[in-house]
């Protein structure tokens, strides 16, 4: 069992908080994955590229050339493929280049790590920054836009814990404004036989949107959110020092996917057949 207590980061919270027994099997006893699972990565992957490609060119699309794309897309060779995913990625930093350019705002931080060793680990996509203060921005790919997400930001945990610690690691010189949350969708649309790739990225780019939400820094709670991010912590270090958790079987699978230790609770691998009777009408 570790006896090192990694710094909290908000998808461990969200982990402890669904499922503890999952938690300790990835972090406090370190076990390895089922050989069965196999994770989906390409959509997690195309949003790596995604953040890849604004970082090297400091969300400056301008200037931005296709091969340093390709250079990208090459770096994820078992989930990404040129020919199929260039025209996507293509057509989504150009939506991205639209939506940054109208707000008209500069960023002063990238890819920053908010890192207090013995409490929070977290990664800020971007800060921009005005005469007045900084927006603390995080950008998401997503394949549709949830309507309730509008309703959900300003009390958005993660979104929260940023600007706490923002604040607390970074003491900015100017006041927070509060946080723009960005995200671009993607298309599952497949390239024609007869179409070129301006033709085809011209289609995808007409189907795929970019959103900005903003939300003023008087709405929002970061209060709240560390008051139920120490409570998690408190919690996970009980759980490195006993190492005896709470179960959640409501979290065996997300997203129609299983949990990669499914066998260390269930006995079995999720796909070994557990000898009940399925009857399909």
């Amino acid at each position: 069992m570790s006896k090192l207590v990694p710094p909290l980061s908000y998808s461990s919270m969200n982990e402890l908080l669904g499922c503890e027994q999952k938690y300790c099997w990835r972090k406090v006893l370190e076990v390895e994955p089922d050989e069965d699972y196999k994770q989906e990565t390409d959509a997690m992957d195309i949003g790596s590229v995604f953040h890849k490609c604004l970082e090297l060119c400091k969300h400056d699309l301008n200037g931005f050339k296709f091969p340093t794309l390709i250079e990208c897309i090459e770096e994820f060779p078992d989930t990404l493929s040129v020919k199929t995913h260039a025209p996507l990625l293509w057509a989504m930093l150009r939506r991205y280049k639209l939506l940054h350019e109208d707000a008209g705002l500069k960023p002063s931080h990238i890819e920053l790590e908010l890192l207090d060793p013995k409490d929070y680990k977290g990664y800020v996509d971007v800060v921009l920054e005005e005469e007045k203060g900084y927006w603390i921005t995080d950008i998401k790919t997503a394949a549709s836009i949830s309507r309730f997400l509008n309703s959900r930001l300003a009390g958005d945990r993660q979104l929260n814990l940023y600007v706490h610690y923002f604040e607390k690691i970074v003491k900015p010189d100017k006041p927070i404004l509060g946080c723009r949350y960005r995200a671009v969708t993607k298309s599952r649309l497949k390239q024609k036989k007869d179409e070129t790739f301006k033709e085809f990225c011209n289609r995808i780019y007409a189907g795929i949107n970019a959103y900005e939400y903003i939300i003023p820094i008087e709405l929002m709670n970061p209060e709240s959110a560390v008051n139920t991010f120490k409570k998690v912590q408190k919690r996970q270090k009980q759980l490195h020092k006993t190492g005896v958790p709470v179960r959640n079987f409501n979290h065996c699978e997300s997203y129609f996917r299983p949990c990669e230790f499914w066998s260390r609770c269930h006995g079995k691998k999720f796909s070994d057949d557990f000898g009940l009777t399925e009857n399909v009408y």
